[in-house]
């Protein structure tokens, strides 16, 4: 059974870094198109050296300032379990996402 994509259906394609959705201008990109569909996808922006050098020092400062190791087995476990019911909540999303 064949899904229908909802030409609106808007699929965030840029950088995730440090919890957000990178607002910088990114010059490259990789046009995509579906081999069983010739469904048009959204463009995969591709990283430069400043992308990546700031997604490298946010994450290196994240894990020096200890955050996840300090927090209890407790609340790390509450955490995943709010992880985990999200996904299923959002699967078909996910589904979706994860076969373009």
């Amino acid at each position: 059974m064949k899904k229908k994509i909802s030409k609106n259906y808007k699929i965030q394609n840029k950088p995730f870094i440090n919890g957000l959705i990178y607002k910088g201008k990114i010059k490259k990109s990789i046009k995509r198109i579906s081999p069983s569909s010739s469904y048009k996808l959204p463009n995969l922006y591709i990283c430069e050296e400043k992308e990546v050098n700031l997604a490298v020092q946010t994450a290196k400062d994240s894990f020096q300032q200890g955050v996840w190791k300090n927090y209890s087995a407790n609340k790390k476990k509450k955490i995943f379990f709010k992880a985990a019911n999200l996904i299923k909540k959002e699967i078909k999303e996910i589904s979706l996402i994860d076969c373009l």
